[in-house]
């Protein structure tokens, strides 16, 4: 069964697409097969559930910090609190930016 892909319109290089979850068990090599025949170079599972979950970016530091802070922001810390707790596992402050920071506070307020 060929994955759907939901594709976001976007401006820049590169496509942004969503999906469900591919299936696992026997599917799951076909699964990601087919998602590399529809030119999917990397596939991002949010998990949770007590699962371990790695974010990443270049250094750690940036974006993959703004993502980890949404997910704690999402589970109800607040933002100030996720980026201390973000900073003191990374071992140098987090965020990148001011504009990471503004983000993850309007993220908080919706």
């Amino acid at each position: 069964m060929r994955p759907r892909l939901y594709t976001v319109r976007r401006a820049g290089a590169g496509r942004l697409s969503m999906m469900a979850r591919p299936r696992g068990g026997d599917w799951l090599t076909e699964e990601l097969h087919s998602l590399r025949r529809l030119g999917v170079e990397t596939l991002v599972s949010a998990l949770s559930a007590g699962r371990h979950v790695v974010i990443h970016c270049r250094a750690g530091i940036g974006r993959a910090s703004l993502v980890a802070g949404a997910l704690l922001v999402a589970e109800g810390l607040e933002p100030e609190r996720a980026w201390q707790r973000l900073a003191a596992a990374r071992g140098l402050p987090v965020p990148d930016t001011d504009q990471q920071r503004q983000w993850l506070q309007r993220f908080a307020r919706r």
